[in-house]
């Protein structure tokens, strides 16, 4: 494998093994600037929190490789009010703090076919597994869940059934119970049809 040089680096890059020694030379001689434990960027100057926001989605795979965006952040399609990113890994599963953002992955089943590809370079739980995962019961991780409350998933059912009907509310029952058996999810997928049915025959 070719050397790498600064020059072949995006702004903002995770270290590996390959680079981490090209990394920490660049940082003694100025060149680079740390930002977290693995995490560089060629930026000198901006502010770290806005610059991981500005490329957080492939910082996210530079820690996590074939990552899926799950739990609460794949029902709000960004980091939570404190930071949290939840996220599925086959790999590493410990915390990982960044400036201003904490990503936080679990152990799951890997990316299903109806999962969705995400930011070209991750994939996002589907519409009925969120919903699933997100029946999962979760202590508070600082000031917030890994998952939503009871409530907040009702309110998503409702909104869905006002926007889109009986139809595609059914079809997200019957998605979930698609998926149920190989996430292991029956428990979740009862108290699914039982908010469903309840709504479907208001």
């Amino acid at each position: 494998m070719a050397r790498k040089s600064l020059d072949d680096l995006p702004e903002i890059f995770v270290s590996t093994s390959e680079i981490s020694y090209l990394a920490s030379k660049a940082v003694r001689a100025g060149k680079l600037r740390k930002l977290a434990s693995r995490l560089y960027t060629k930026d000198l100057a901006s502010e770290p929190e806005s610059l991981v926001r500005r490329h957080l989605w492939t910082v996210i795979a530079g820690y996590f490789p074939g990552a899926l965006i799950a739990d609460r952040t794949a029902h709000e399609g960004a980091p939570a009010k404190d930071g949290s990113v939840f996220l599925i890994s086959q790999g590493a599963q410990s915390d990982v703090a960044l400036p201003g953002f904490t990503l936080r992955p679990r152990l799951g089943a890997p990316a299903q076919q109806s999962d969705l590809p995400f930011r070209g370079v991750l994939h996002l739980t589907s519409p009925a597994r969120t919903l699933l995962d997100n029946l999962v019961p979760s202590r508070s991780r600082g000031s917030i869940s890994r998952t939503l409350t009871k409530a907040e998933i009702e309110i998503h059912l409702k909104t869905v059934l006002r926007r889109s009907g009986d139809t595609e509310l059914s079809r997200l029952r019957n998605d979930a119970r698609a998926l149920a058996p190989i996430l292991h999810r029956e428990r979740e997928l009862a108290a699914l049809s039982q908010l469903v049915g309840a709504l479907l025959h208001t």
